[in-house]
């Protein structure tokens, strides 16, 4: 049994997560910013740990004495550049300076992001080795956290994983794919080019981090610019697929014989982005779908090989994405997500009341 520490603990993966090394028998410590947004199902059963990853003196109690750090605090969305580079890259830093200054320091295990690699030509997938080139502000934000993690690889035993577009229960970023498919039958595919994208169930990514714990090799160079890709992973499903084909999968999942594919042209994806972040602006929102996303969706393939994680860490996703989508789709059914006319704010309070059962 470790002292496990989870940050983001409250969050869609860093619960599944938690609930993962409960099982396992581990005794885990939850760094949340709000401890009230953590799920009732993990109360009583965890230690809390109130902090705020910005503000580094709030952090010390949490990694005291502790085996292993898994750290998923961060943003994938921002109104302003300042919010996702505070969190993502000083947050970070802030993080990894705590384990690192403790007696015997954890392994930390750093949650990266695709993103923070850059994308792909269509017939060369992402590997550990390639030199990172980000093309959007999030990107950027999570390769200077991987940077500053890198400076203290001489101190802090450091695993670092990418993961690809993540999906599953429990998350409505990810039900955006599924929810006008499940409506209309439609899937809106960005760009007119069918560029393949790799993607991952929660439930196997959480297996691959607890792996690059326990198994994964460890960053040595310090060097902010080695591209080794030594102690680094990507994060992926086996199968190569395009976006389109994906909103097939969801398609079949949910019993229709057809959806139609909408392919959008590059001014349109970025006037809808605008739009969507100038009302979401005013009614004091942050949306997923914003001018930063579409820096990403129209810059080339998302795809990345899983090659190493299987060979340096035994891993392989423990069913095939069409079973994963099937399940993703069967869980939306039992929880109501897929009822018509359900708004965000509605799926949110569902989600509460699931957690609290």
């Amino acid at each position: 049994m470790a002292n496990v520490v989870v940050t983001g603990a409250n969050g869609f993966i860093g619960t599944q997560l938690t609930e993962r090394l409960l099982e396992a028998g581990h005794h885990v410590r939850c760094m949340v910013r709000n401890p009230e947004n953590l799920s009732p199902t993990l109360r009583g059963c965890v230690e809390v740990c109130q902090g705020d990853v910005r503000h580094q003196d709030s952090l010390w109690p949490a990694f005291r004495g502790v085996d292993q750090v898994f750290h998923l605090a961060g943003l994938v969305k921002a109104r302003r550049a300042s919010d996702l580079f505070a969190v993502n890259h000083t947050g970070t830093l802030n993080v990894g300076h705590c384990c690192r200054r403790q007696p015997n320091p954890p392994t930390f295990v750093y949650v990266s992001s695709l993103a923070a690699a850059g994308p792909c030509r269509e017939d060369a997938p992402r590997r550990e080795s390639d030199p990172p080139a980000p093309v959007s502000r999030y990107g950027c934000s999570k390769l200077q956290g991987e940077r500053v993690l890198r400076g203290m690889s001489r101190e802090l035993p450091l695993t670092i994983v990418r993961p690809s577009i993540v999906f599953g229960p429990g998350d409505p970023n990810s039900f955006a794919m599924f929810r006008p498919i499940a409506r209309f039958g439609v899937h809106a595919a960005p760009t007119r080019r069918p560029w393949p994208i790799s993607v991952i169930h929660s439930a196997d990514l959480c297996r691959l981090l607890i792996l690059a714990a326990d198994h994964g090799r460890r960053i040595t160079s310090v060097e902010e610019h080695d591209h080794s890709g030594e102690g680094v992973y990507f994060a992926t499903s086996a199968e190569r697929i395009t976006y389109a084909e994906f909103g097939a999968l969801i398609g079949a999942a949910l019993g229709r014989e057809r959806i139609r594919v909408v392919r959008q042209p590059r001014w349109a994806g970025f006037a809808l982005a605008g739009l969507t972040q100038s009302v979401a602006g005013l009614l004091g929102r942050t949306p997923i779908l914003n001018v930063d996303k579409m820096r990403e969706a129209f810059a080339g393939a998302w795809y990345c090989s899983g090659e190493k994680a299987g060979r340096e860490l035994g891993f392989g996703p423990a069913a095939t994405l069409a079973e994963r989508v099937q399940q993703t789709v069967d869980w939306y059914r039992a929880h109501g997500w897929l009822r018509r006319g359900m708004s965000n704010d509605e799926i949110r309070m569902s989600n509460q009341i699931r957690m609290t059962k």
